[in-house]
């Protein structure tokens, strides 16, 4: 039986917003917010008549340390524009229908579709790739942005400032996983040589996500398709690699040290595949581009 359901709507946790909730775009914001299941109407703040001013109160539970600064800024412009009328009740909608009321047809076809491929769309570039298992794990673990970097580790431990905040490779960036796997210019030169010499147009995505995924769709031939990716998952550990040497070594390699060390892994990963039977060990070391 179909039922609708009349609620107020959450401030954090329901998408009233956009397409995604407050507590999905803001995840720093929303964990140290005091009262998570707050609504829209208590954080808003009402002056009278039949309108909602644009003031809020969040009720954090401390001061906003650097990567919450962020986050508020956004949330703030995210804002702006928001009207809010009194008389109107708040309503919750069932998404996976256009009525918006439930059924367990709708249920059921909104289950099929979350488990699809299509909710995973880098399946087959991950799972299917013939890199070792901790690397699998590790890329899929990346693109889930679950890695532990300084930004994730703030928000799971809101209640202090985490010091230094800064990228270890170059000092004056937050390090988030965008930054440090991709758009640093350290990393950046990685995936330059990587591109080259599988001969792909590197474009200079942003987000790790975006560029995982367009990889999934990159189609260069049976050799260079199979080099592209296998190197693309040993890049990311080999970049993590060289964060944490840097932590808790001391240790700098150069970005050339890096590329080659990747090239090696790759090598020990692919030598038994049947598109590389009789490579030499020099092949494996040389320009890929010159052999495929």
């Amino acid at each position: 039986m179909n039922q609708s359901y009349v609620v107020k709507l959450r401030f954090w946790q329901d998408a009233w917003n956009g397409t995604r909730s407050f507590a999905e775009d803001f995840p720093g914001l929303f964990s140290l917010s005091r009262n998570p299941e707050a609504s829209v109407a208590e954080v808003a703040s009402f002056v009278g008549g039949s309108e909602w001013d644009h003031s809020w109160h969040y009720d954090f539970r401390r001061r906003l340390g650097e990567t919450e600064a962020i986050e508020f800024a956004a949330l703030t412009h995210r804002l702006q524009e928001v009207s809010l009328t009194l008389p109107t009740e708040d309503k919750r909608g069932w998404g996976w229908d256009p009525s918006q009321l439930f059924s367990v047809k709708s249920f059921f076809y909104g289950l099929c579709l979350e488990n699809s491929l299509a909710s995973f769309p880098v399946y087959n570039l991950i799972w299917k790739s013939v890199t070792s298992m901790k690397v699998r794990v590790f890329a899929w673990m990346a693109w889930l942005g679950k890695i532990n970097t300084t930004y994730v580790l703030q928000r799971r431990l809101p209640h202090i400032t985490l010091l230094p905040s800064r990228c270890c490779l170059c000092f004056s960036h937050m390090e988030s996983i965008d930054h440090l796997f991709l758009t640093y210019s350290f990393s950046c030169r990685l995936w330059e040589e990587l591109s080259r010499e599988v001969g792909i147009e590197w474009q200079n995505p942003q987000f790790l996500r975006t560029w995982m995924e367009q990889a999934t769709a990159i189609s260069c031939g049976n050799k260079r398709n199979l080099l592209f990716k296998a190197g693309l998952l040993t890049l990311l550990w080999a970049l993590w690699g060289e964060r944490n040497q840097r932590i808790f070594k001391e240790i700098d390699n150069t970005w050339q040290e890096i590329w080659e060390s990747t090239k090696r892994n790759v090598g020990l990963a692919l030598h038994g595949h049947k598109e590389f039977v009789g490579w030499s060990w020099q092949q494996w070391q040389g320009n890929w581009s010159d052999f495929c």
